[in-house]
């Protein structure tokens, strides 16, 4: 019984060191998407401060600075502007034409993180889910204010980018987590309370995976992951049934004893 008392404390102290690399395995992985997501913010940010100067941007000038910006850009798929949630401007124009006219503030699948945006004056991201343009991607809403006659900040609409969800996943390089022996998945709620998942590796089964939370401006991503080979190393296992096999041997010792003595053979 000793033995196996401490054949389970080992394991069990096995499994909390895995838990905390993979916690500090995912934490860096958050780390990596927020350093994403601010870079990818600093060109919607550009336009937000044009407007919020008081700078009327017209559509050419919006089209040449876009270019600029865009190159060599493989995760943003498109700008766009929305004064008061409606698109009005996008680039490139080519492929996005179905985005112009789209109230955002109105459509179902877009106008929750919409609102957050706007009531919260916090960039928002909606999606992933199938782009109208086509596709599949996420939308990142840059709410910009203005001053007014009695220098009051008023909602002027959304500086917006569309991100390629491949892109985005493979410039993360999760590919690495998989690498490292781990199976993941980053998922949210979405607005009818239902799981959304944002990327996953190649495992589908999380039922033993650890949770980690993180927190993005208006929502909340989930982090899960688990080792491939579980929580209890290769090592550990056969260590395990190394003790249990033994106990099991002097048991088996035992009965055969008493069987001789009862002079059964």
């Amino acid at each position: 019984m000793i033995a196996i008392g401490c054949a389970h404390l080992i394991q069990r102290s096995q499994e909390n060191r895995e838990k905390l690399k993979a916690s500090y395995t995912a934490e860096s992985m958050i780390r990596r998407i927020e350093s994403q997501l601010s870079r990818y913010l600093e060109n919607s940010e550009f336009f937000k401060n044009i407007i919020s100067s008081g700078y009327e941007i017209s559509e050419d000038e919006f089209t040449d600075l876009s270019y600029l910006m865009k190159e060599n850009k493989k995760v943003i798929e498109a700008y766009e502007l929305a004064p008061a949630g409606v698109v009005t401007m996008v680039y490139p124009l080519e492929g996005n034409q179905k985005a112009l006219g789209m109230d955002m503030l109105q459509l179902p699948e877009r106008k929750r993180e919409a609102t957050l945006a706007k009531e919260s004056g916090e960039y928002t991201i909606a999606g992933p889910f199938e782009l109208k343009q086509g596709g599949t991607g996420a939308l990142l809403f840059d709410p910009i204010y203005v001053k007014d006659e009695n220098d009051q900040e008023v909602f002027w609409g959304f500086s917006i980018l569309v991100m390629n969800r491949k892109n985005f996943v493979e410039e993360l390089n999760v590919e690495s987590l998989e690498a490292e022996f781990y199976h993941f998945r980053i998922w949210k709620y979405d607005q009818n309370e239902e799981k959304v998942t944002i990327m996953q590796g190649e495992e589908n089964d999380f039922t033993d995976a650890l949770d980690v939370e993180c927190s993005v401006p208006n929502d909340t991503w989930h982090f899960e992951i688990v080792p491939k080979h579980g929580w209890s190393t290769t090592a550990e296992k056969a260590l395990w049934y190394v003790i249990t096999g033994e106990k099991r041997n002097e048991r088996t010792q035992v009965k055969l004893s008493v069987v001789y003595l009862d002079g059964k053979y």
